[in-house]
């Protein structure tokens, strides 16, 4: 007891940083149910500021974790086979999201593929996201991407930061990135690729500006089969060969 009242006596914000230590589940599990102060003190926004799951976690835990976190800023999944779900409650329930994460996780447990509606939900709700990083996770989703230029960096709108995203992408989601970027204004400068080979979009924008009946699609396929192939292709080479060939 004496103990018990020793560490009652420190501030709320001493407090808030003790618990801002121990593991998620044993904040909800046990830290909660001291008392109605500690209760309180549990769901302060600092501790739930960020969150990090794997396989280790239940989905109820997870869901446990994001319903009590509606501040939440930095989320990370990783190792899990659960991802559409996870994305549905953190698009409803957390709308001040600044970065997300999805490492290597499948859709569900049955398919791999992530579905179009949670991402595109992510997008749209999220206002103040401002990085996705997706690594080994497969979506076949193009409306994701138009989603993206149309509602990040659209100079017509600017409700939103600038978003930085790093992951898969394919020839065809890149084509309607691109189509979408030129409906919707959007801020050019962002930039695709491998660690050795990086295209600018504003580049890209400037060939399709110069040629207004350009075939989109048979355009970036040559590109990616340039990456695909390892070629060795300055881009800035690579785009003016294509642009006389177009």
């Amino acid at each position: 007891m004496a103990t018990k009242s020793h560490i009652n006596n420190l501030p709320d914000e001493v407090l808030v940083k003790v618990f801002e230590l121990l593991p998620k589940r044993d904040i909800l599990s046990s830290v909660t149910l001291v008392c109605t102060r500690w209760n309180n003190l549990s769901k302060d926004r600092v501790i739930w500021d960020s969150i990090y799951v794997n396989e280790t976690a239940s989905m109820q835990d997870v869901y446990d974790w994001i319903a009590v976190a509606p501040k939440l800023k930095y989320f990370t999944a990783e190792n899990r086979n659960d991802a559409d779900r996870i994305l549905v409650r953190l698009s409803k329930q957390c709308k001040e999201l600044k970065s997300l994460r999805i490492l290597n996780c499948w859709g569900s447990h049955v398919n791999w593929t992530v579905h179009s509606e949670p991402l595109c939900n992510i997008v749209t709700r999220c206002k103040s996201l401002e990085n996705i990083h997706f690594h080994n996770i497969k979506f076949n989703s193009c409306k994701f991407f138009e989603l993206l230029a149309k509602t990040v960096n659209n100079k017509r709108q600017r409700k939103l930061k600038r978003v930085t995203y790093l992951g898969p992408i394919t020839s065809k989601q890149f084509s309607t990135y691109l189509r979408a970027s030129r409906k919707y204004e959007c801020d050019n400068s962002a930039s695709f690729g491998k660690v050795n080979k990086m295209f600018n979009l504003s580049d890209i924008l400037r060939v399709l500006d110069n040629r207004p009946g350009i075939n989109i699609d048979a355009f970036v396929a040559e590109i990616w089969r340039n990456l695909d192939n390892n070629g060795n292709a300055d881009p800035n080479v690579l785009l003016n060969e294509l642009k006389n060939r177009f």
